[in-house]
Order: structure tokens, then sequence, then C-alpha cells
């Protein structure tokens, strides 16, 4: 069932574009990606990503008409309608591939610290691809979106991409971070331009224009780096010293914890009783300060 849903979503995209709503474009994907089930959610991730490589309708050819991967119209609505499916499928890719790729930065077992140690960029991409090649394909296909589309496609990649960030654990939320922040600084784009990447949308703008979304974006991220780094710091003179964390020492670290779960929360939905944005090993130390003041963990705000 799921493959023939998939089959009709993939021939009103390539074919009609301006014929299928966008909402109902999404519904299809999500049945499919909850019904294929563990085996099948690659698959599923994989068919919304085909709307990503349409080429956009050529005006006055009759191409489209004759081949399945184009699409049939030759109009501006037709683009038009394109370009909201390309919209559609960028967003669809943030709020689910960490579902299809069951990567989850609070069933993650690796340490906050490992981010700090990755700083080389090739190892990190490999890293990624080899521990989840899932998440990694998504991850690509937002960052070629994030470069080469459109302003309206550009900025709904950028908030995936912030999106997965948060979400996932190490490598991909450092790889996300040093790709924002290159993004940010226009430096990306040297590493883009020679390479033929299209999503059917307009691919000779000179700047991302995503600075001020970015931006945010990344301080969040970066008070969760300084955060786990300071956590790490202190876990290491606590244990070597043999010293027992002070009541005012764990309130500090919950505060922290708290006021970083309400600033991700901004950007995504998170479960608040499971995300650790000073990473796992901070879980302990927050439920001791929890135990002792007699806190549960749905009392937050």
């Amino acid at each position: 069932m799921a493959v023939t849903l998939l089959e009709i979503a993939r021939i009103f995209a390539t074919k009609v574009p301006g014929k299928i709503d966008a909402d109902v474009l999404q519904l299809l994907w999500k049945t499919c990606l909850v019904g294929a089930g563990p085996d099948g959610k690659h698959t599923a991730l994989e068919a919304v990503t085909i709307v990503l490589d349409l080429p956009p309708p050529q005006p006055g050819s009759m191409s489209g008409l004759t081949s399945v991967d184009r699409v049939s119209a030759s109009d501006p609505k037709s683009a038009l309608a394109l370009q909201r499916l390309v919209q559609a499928a960028v967003w669809f890719l943030g709020e689910n591939a960490n579902y299809a790729a069951s990567e989850y930065a609070w069933e993650s077992a690796t340490p906050p610290g490992t981010a700090l140690m990755m700083l080389d960029a090739d190892k990190m991409v490999a890293a990624a691809s080899s521990r989840n090649p899932t998440l990694a394909g998504a991850l690509t296909r937002l960052q070629r979106c994030a470069f080469s589309g459109s302003w309206e496609v550009r900025i709904v990649a950028a908030q995936a991409l912030a999106t997965m960030a948060i979400r996932s654990g190490e490598p991909y939320r450092l790889q996300i971070y040093e790709f924002l922040h290159a993004l940010a600084l226009g430096g990306v784009q040297s590493q883009f331009s020679e390479r033929k990447f299209s999503n059917g949308e307009d691919q000779g703008a000179s700047g991302t224009g995503l600075g001020s979304f970015i931006s945010p974006v990344l301080k969040i991220l970066d008070e969760m780096y300084r955060a786990q780094d300071e956590l790490i710091r202190d876990m290491r003179t606590h244990d070597n010293n043999k010293q027992e964390w002070t009541d005012e020492e764990l309130k500090k670290l919950y505060e922290t914890h708290e006021k970083l779960l309400d600033f991700v929360s901004l950007f995504c939905y998170v479960p608040r009783a499971k995300y650790l944005p000073l990473g796992p090993t901070s879980a302990k130390l927050i439920d001791i300060y929890r135990n002792r003041h007699n806190m549960c963990f749905f009392w937050s705000k």
C-alpha cells in the first residue's frame, strides 16, 4: 500500500504539480513513512527527495509531456506550483528526517565532548554517512537547497537544518553548525559553485540572504556547546577532587538546562522530559536536583 501511495504522489508531483495540494502531498508522504515500517523508512524518505530533483518547467517545450521525470506544464502557474511542492518537500525532510532515520539527540549515546574533537570536515561527513546513511542523505539534500534554492526554498531549508541540528546527536549537529556558519558568512558559495546541484530553482543568487535567521540558530548552538564544555570541565574537577556537587552548583546547572530548553523550543518541538541540551551526562545531576527539591519534569515551563 505504501509503495502504491508513493507512486501516486510521484506521478502527481512530477507530471501535474498544479493538480495536487502541498498539504495533501505531505499527508501522503507521512502516511507512507509511518506505514513503511523500520526497513521501509529510508525508501519512503527518498521518495520525498524526488521533488527536489525536478527541473523547472520549460516554457514552450513539450518534452515534459513525454517524460515522467519532467514537469508537464510550461506556464508560470506550474512553476509556482512546483516551487510550493519543493518547499513542502524541504519542510517535510526537516520535520521527519530524524524519525525516518531513528536518530534523536535524546536517545544518542554520543558524549557531548565528541563534537569538539571532530573538527576535520571530511572525517565528520564520513562518520555521519557511515553511522546513519538515511539522516546523512537528508542532510546533504537540505544543504543543497539552502544554497541553491530560491529565497523561499532557502529559508525553509535553513529552518529544516535548524530543526535537524537541534534534534540530532553528533556528528550531525556539528556538521550542520559548520554549514550554517559558512552559509551565514557566504563562504559556502565557493564550495558549491563548481558543482551542478539543481532542485528546479534559481541558482544565480550571489548571496543567501539568510543571516537574520541563521544568527539566532548559531547563537543557541553556541550556547549549548559552551554549556557542555563547562559541564565537562566541572565534572572532571569534581571527579579529580572527589567532591560532591553542592546544591548551588546543581541549581545553576538546572537553570542552564531549563534556559536552553526554552531557547530550543523556539525553533522546533522537542520532548522536554527527554531532551538534554547539556548532553546525556547531565541527566543524573539534573535528576539529583529535582529529587532534592521534590520537582517533576512536567512542572517545567
